[in-house]
């Protein structure tokens, strides 16, 4: 068997263009997005740009997998209900945490349902085939 590679790091020059700022695989990828008229937050969250603007190829969100987006929205999810329970209302800290949790947990699983539903029906490539060079 051989060893899974570890993901490409691409340090781009400065240039004008936003996009022309992203590696080459994330631009024909958002391009790919962009084609099936999804909703903008399932391509790219301002997290992604901001890595993919320093050079880290990290998967968008569609392409990712069913743990990395149920963590990933569940941790967004939990900390923001957390926070506006926090700000705006007198329970408890124990009722928030476990709201925040309860939240982290349906949120994520929802997104990430919703995410390999779309790959399905799109018939999306994984993010492994689109970065990973052919093995020769």
């Amino acid at each position: 068997m051989s060893k899974p590679q570890k993901p490409i790091i691409y340090r781009p020059a400065k240039v004008k263009a936003q996009n022309s700022a992203y590696p080459p695989a994330i631009n024909s990828t958002l391009m790919l997005l962009q084609s099936l008229k999804l909703p903008a937050w399932s391509q790219a969250t301002p997290l992604h740009r901001f890595f993919w603007r320093r050079g880290v190829l990290l998967s968008p969100p569609l392409l990712a997998g069913f743990i990395s987006n149920l963590c990933g929205y569940g941790i967004f999810f939990g900390l923001l209900t957390a926070l506006v329970l926090s700000l705006f209302s007198a329970w408890s800290l124990l009722a928030i945490i476990c709201t925040g949790i309860a939240v982290a947990i349906i949120g994520g699983l929802i997104v990430a349902c919703r995410f390999r539903e779309w790959r399905t029906e799109y018939n999306l490539p994984s993010w492994q085939e689109i970065w990973q060079s052919p093995q020769e």
